[in-house]
């Protein structure tokens, strides 16, 4: 199994059924949007950096402190925060698995090999809107992104496990695996890498670290 100490990763869940089925959605969001900064709050205090205020750009993205990059991401009841001091392109995005995904969205996200590859598989088209909203959280701060800009190709892997991440739940038919990416940037075309996606009983959690 591969073990990557260079990235922190924690999760944090919401109210329990009962106290969540007593609020409104706005509420929801609000409280997950609160834990994923706790997570992500875990995550710098691990990397020995305490008390700090993550505070929002005004593209939506977190700050973070000088010489630390990461990611937030939540869905459904469940936030997750991931962070480096070893790579400035952190991204992660986690998805619901059982969100009714609409397949019309493939048109707007998607190449055509993609579509090729996605067909009718509402989860295959999941997994590439969750790497693809990892990768634009990754370059952010190097260079706006649209769906277009990554084309995706789906690749084996080896098995991943990050710092502090628990696998208990992971079924053995689970796959670790990824998307090679072949990214469109303007500053350097054709740019290669791989992501990892990650699924669980419930979710998909897509990934991207690399230095830049």
């Amino acid at each position: 199994m591969f073990i990557n100490k260079n990235l922190t990763y924690k999760e944090v869940s919401t109210s329990n059924d009962e106290t969540k089925d007593k609020l409104n959605h706005k509420a929801l969001t609000h409280e997950l949007h609160t834990k994923g900064r706790i997570a992500a709050k875990q995550c710098l205090e691990e990397l020995g950096v305490k008390n700090f205020k993550i505070l929002k750009h005004e593209s939506g993205a977190p700050i973070w402190p000088k010489g630390i990059y990461g990611s937030i991401s939540h869905s459904k009841d469940k936030a997750v925060a991931i962070v480096s001091k070893k790579y400035n392109l952190v991204g992660i995005d986690l998805e619901y698995r059982n969100r009714d995904i609409n397949l019309n969205l493939k048109n707007r996200i998607c190449t055509e090999s993609e579509k090729e590859w996605v067909g009718d598989d509402k989860e295959k088209l999941l997994s590439i809107f969750s790497t693809k909203e990892a990768i634009y959280k990754a370059f952010y701060h190097i260079e706006k992104l649209t769906f277009m800009d990554a084309e995706l190709k789906k690749i084996q892997l080896k098995k991943i496990q990050l710092k502090n991440m628990q696998l208990k739940n992971m079924q053995l038919k689970n796959k670790y695996d990824g998307f090679e990416v072949n990214l469109n940037l303007k500053s350097n075309p054709n740019f290669k890498f791989n992501t990892y996606l990650i699924v669980d009983n419930d979710y998909i959690t897509s990934i991207v670290y690399l230095h830049y």
